[in-house]
């Protein structure tokens, strides 16, 4: 085979292996059901992101070694965005809200130190106060800024101008209801394991 070939087939797999994981962002309504479109479109294209990013750091690997690497990745950015979107429902209680485990998904995907640092409990509590729109602001801001995590404290706030637009009323807007008709990632299931859903 000429390296022309492989490097064709090598792109093949890494857009194959990219679809498969990512699919189940899109088709995982408790990823978003808490959110508005605009939200819901943010984190996803954010989880596809990071997905996609070990994709191509593993296609160099075999099948068999890539596959369990790249769902790993994949599970970790479903349990960040599920507590996201968790983390901005009306009248959610913090106790309910378990910190570690966005810190613990958030933590398989960037570098961060190995304990929860008592400056983001506290950031976490003031922001937790917060409406759920620029509550949603914050968090979104900080997932994409992990390298920030180090700067928070009880008066930290993101810059949130390039965040999705403040939610409209409740009472006058649907939850999001993200097509899964025509996902971005369309195609046959195949039979390969699935990452873990919830």
């Amino acid at each position: 085979m000429s390296s022309a070939s492989a490097e064709r087939q090598n792109r093949r797999l890494a857009r194959r292996r990219e679809k498969q994981a990512v699919e189940p962002l899109y088709e995982n309504s408790a990823l978003r059901d808490n959110l508005n479109d605009g939200q819901a479109l943010a984190v996803l294209k954010w989880g596809a992101e990071q997905i996609a990013s070990m994709v191509r750091l593993t296609a160099v690997l075999p099948e068999a070694e890539a596959d369990p690497i790249i769902d790993s990745r994949a599970t970790a950015v479903q349990r960040a965005l599920h507590w996201l979107n968790t983390a901005v429902a009306e009248n959610v209680p913090a106790e309910d809200l378990d910190l570690d485990k966005l810190w613990d998904a958030l933590g398989h995907i960037v570098a961060l130190p190995a304990e929860l640092p008592p400056t983001v409990e506290t950031w976490w509590a003031k922001t937790n106060e917060l409406s759920p729109a620029p509550r949603f602001a914050q968090l979104h801001a900080l997932i994409q800024q992990p390298e920030r995590w180090s700067e928070l404290d009880a008066s930290f706030e993101f810059a949130t101008s390039a965040s999705p637009e403040p939610e409209p009323d409740a009472a006058t807007t649907p939850k999001t209801r993200v097509k899964t008709d025509e996902p971005a990632y369309s195609g046959s299931k195949t039979g390969r394991r699935r990452p873990q859903q919830f």
